[in-house]
């Protein structure tokens, strides 16, 4: 099983904000905090529909956001799937922000490393 994945099918927004000099890429994600009844609160990313964040207020469920938004983020480069390009933030919206750092091996192969 190789280690390295072939990236060229993942496809990331357009756009997206670079930090100057550092391969590190900032995607803003909207999202919408609600609280349900019973208290919980609940915060859904339109643009990452998979990534639901719970908690039992709302610093709570905003912190499991985060974590279930870069889960979601991952899992599509995981399976080499696009980044959705994030929507324009409404006046209402929260936004989250995923960073993703890129790094490049660029040592040439060497004899009898599999490569």
């Amino acid at each position: 099983m190789s280690t390295n994945a072939n990236m060229s099918n993942v496809r990331f927004p357009a756009g997206p904000a670079r930090s100057e000099g550092s391969s590190v890429l900032h995607f803003d994600y909207p999202c919408a905090v609600s609280a349900e009844p019973g208290g919980t609160h609940v915060v859904r990313f339109p643009d990452v529909p998979e990534a639901l964040g719970v908690g039992s207020d709302r610093a709570e469920a905003l912190t499991m956001a985060r974590y279930v938004l870069a889960a979601a983020l991952g899992e599509r480069l995981i399976r080499l799937k696009p980044l959705p390009a994030p929507s324009p933030a409404s006046a209402t919206d929260e936004q989250m922000t995923f960073s993703l750092t890129l790094t490049a091996n660029l040592r040439p192969p060497h004899e009898g490393n599999g490569c």
